[in-house]
Parts: structure tokens; sequence; C-alpha cells
């Protein structure tokens, strides 16, 4: 395979949903995860078959587990701190 062949676009069609979500419940471990708040998913195509998914969603607002984890408390998390950082494997 030729990686100069792969193109990577958005799933933007009703259609490309479908199969999107069909494909994330048969081959993900988590399932076909529902789309919340605002969620970008992107089909890798290699001659014209779908050969990769991406999904990327904006981060919850308030997530006890994670605001736990990074040490912010319910003060910090309400007060208008815009930014915040996670690194994966931490």
């Amino acid at each position: 395979m030729d990686l100069r062949e792969v193109a990577v676009e958005p799933v933007a069609t009703a259609e490309d949903e479908v199969r999107y979500r069909r494909l994330m419940a048969a081959r993900h471990f988590l399932g076909a995860p529902p789309k919340i708040g605002e969620t970008l998913w992107y089909a890798a195509r290699w001659r014209g078959a779908w050969v990769a998914l991406a999904g990327f969603s904006a981060p919850a607002l308030k997530c006890g587990a994670r605001d736990r984890w990074i040490g912010r408390d319910f003060r910090t998390s309400t007060t208008g701190c815009t930014l915040s950082r996670t690194t994966a494997g931490s």
C-alpha cells in the first residue's frame, strides 16, 4: 500500500454516517459511541475502500474522574479555565 494513495476525508453524508456507525459497532472494542457534543468523524480511503476510521469529540465540561486525575477541583473547573492538557499514557 502506497500511503500517498490514502485520502482522509470527513464522514459527510447520512449514508456514510450509517456505514461509520456499523463499522465501529462491529470492529471497535467499545462499539459505536453516540455523537455527543462537537464530534468529527473521518474515514481513510485507499483505492475507494475504507481502510481506517477516526473520531474526535470535545471533552466533557465536567468529568469527576478526569478532574481528580489532573488535580482540578470544583472551584478551578468553573472559573473560566479554557485550556487543559491531557497526555495519553501518563
